[in-house]
């Protein structure tokens, strides 16, 4: 498959509205009698992209045209992996959850030219592992996905609608943990010296907020690193990846590869930071400070307590961010849980992910050819801003984009947004690698147009604000303090 990047760009400040959001036209492949009379611009421009990345060309405007028959073959097991990341946006001014979550009319289009190219054959699986305390039936009422599966569900036609967390939990008014977990829902896949993590110091502190440290070292040493893969994704022959790109504390980004720690069953097998200061080997925040380090002590007590329902939780939680606001205060370091530039943890995860989803077979064991296929579609109507990926600010944009190749998108996502794709780390790690991709020759389908990437100028309208912890490192306005 060619590994060009088609940008659809729309009039769209907001997602189609009919129920089941089918298209306005009645496409010569389209297989039901059900359209809308209001335009859907998200149904055409996927559907236009496809063509334009070449898919079934000769056939296009006719019956038989099948553009994912170029990836999907009959009897296929297909994973289609949205992001579901939360059930609210607690951003304070619009609560948004258009520009947290994979809106479902980019679904439907996905799904129904994915059941073209099965035929009546195969499997079509739609999930994701959103965090532990996402309540996923409310998100599925709220956001409108249960009218997507209703449409299908009318016309007998079977998806396997997945939740793939082996953790579901809520936090207790006393500040205390309580929930379900699956013990034998995942799949280990090993990496150890193939992980990215292989030779970093300091693997007793990484960190990943609201689990309690002593379920990471479990699986992550300094010479073991796993992670806890549902088995759907291993059994996979095609993954069509759905991102909602914007901002990341963490990341700086999150769009195509980051997308993919969603193919985790267990969270706490997720190094997001490494515990205290630059100067002591973490990237939690920048300056030393002993009350931080108190507090991040105390952190640690506090989930292990919260999750054996310690009388004492609620006390020791508060008491732990009192003494964290007062060591921020008094060393003049905001930077808090690695949400800011110096995080040297979080891209080594999402590397050791995307290697696993290339390569690893149905047993979890690392093979030397790739394993599955993978498309992404980018729902980039509504992107993300600032403070993602659990309170962003929506930014209204109005494209789409596609292309097979996770990297090479995520450095057009990282153009469009206004930053150097260099400056995030895990595409600055990849880039770098014998047999990356060649930057110069990618080619940009945008406008109608074919253009290179240096050619491909974002619009100032498009570029997002990030969070407060990489804004000023990734628009380079300011002078940083390292």
């Amino acid at each position: 498959m060619k590994e060009d990047v088609y940008i659809g760009e729309t009039d769209l400040i907001q997602y189609p509205q009919s129920q089941y959001y089918s298209p306005a036209i009645q496409y010569p492949e389209y297989c039901y009698r059900d359209v809308t009379l209001e335009k859907n611009e998200v149904y055409d421009t996927i559907r236009q992209g496809f063509f334009e990345l070449g898919y079934d060309c000769e056939n296009y405007g006719k019956p038989n045209w099948n553009p994912l028959g170029t990836i999907i073959q009959k009897g296929d097991t297909v994973l289609i992996k949205p992001n579901w990341v939360f059930h609210k946006n607690v951003e304070p001014i619009s609560h948004d959850m258009d520009c947290m979550v994979t809106h479902p009319s980019i679904l439907r289009v996905v799904i129904d030219y994915v059941l073209i190219a099965l035929g009546g054959t195969g499997r079509v699986i739609i999930g994701d592992s959103p965090i532990q305390l996402c309540d996923l039936k409310e998100l599925m009422e709220v956001h409108g996905y249960n009218r997507l599966w209703d449409f299908y569900k009318e016309r007998n036609i079977s998806l396997e609608i997945v939740d793939f967390r082996g953790v579901i939990a809520r936090i207790e008014k006393d500040r205390t943990f309580t929930g379900e977990v699956d013990d034998n829902l995942g799949i280990l896949v090993k990496l150890n010296e193939m992980s990215a993590f292989h030779e970093k110091a300091h693997a007793d502190n990484f960190r990943i907020t609201n689990y309690p440290p002593a379920e990471l070292r479990k699986h992550h040493t300094q010479s073991v690193h796993e992670y806890n893969i549902h088995p759907f994704v291993l059994e996979a022959n095609v993954i069509i990846n759905l991102p909602k790109p914007k901002a990341h504390r963490k990341a700086g980004i999150t769009a195509c590869m980051k997308n993919f720690v969603g193919i985790n069953s267990r969270k706490e097998c997720l190094p997001h930071h490494t515990k205290y200061s630059i100067d002591e080997g973490g990237d939690e925040y920048y300056r030393r400070s002993y009350l931080r380090s108190i507090s991040s002590d105390l952190r640690d007590i506090y989930l292990t307590l919260a999750y054996n329902k310690n009388r004492y939780t609620k006390f020791l939680s508060f008491y732990t961010s009192i003494i964290d606001k007062l060591g921020r205060i008094l060393s003049r370091d905001n930077y808090s849980e690695g949400s800011w530039y110096g995080n040297d943890t979080i891209w080594r995860t999402i590397i050791d992910l995307n290697l696993i989803l290339k390569y690893s077979n149905k047993l979890g064991k690392i093979q030397n050819q790739p394993q599955r296929r993978v498309l992404n579609i980018c729902d980039m109507i509504i992107v993300g801003e600032k403070e993602g990926p659990m309170e962003p600010s929506p930014k209204p944009i109005g494209l789409i984009l596609l292309g097979n190749d996770s990297l090479l998108c995520d450095i057009v996502i990282s153009k469009i947004f206004g930053c150097n794709y260099k400056k995030i780390k895990y595409i600055d790690y990849l880039i770098k690698l014998d047999g990356a991709p060649d930057i110069s020759k990618l080619n940009i389908m945008y406008n109608q147009s074919n253009i290179s990437y240096e050619e491909f100028l974002s619009p100032i309208e498009w570029q997002i604000e990030f969070s407060a912890g990489w804004n000023n490192f990734l628009s380079t306005r300011s002078k940083l303090i390292y």
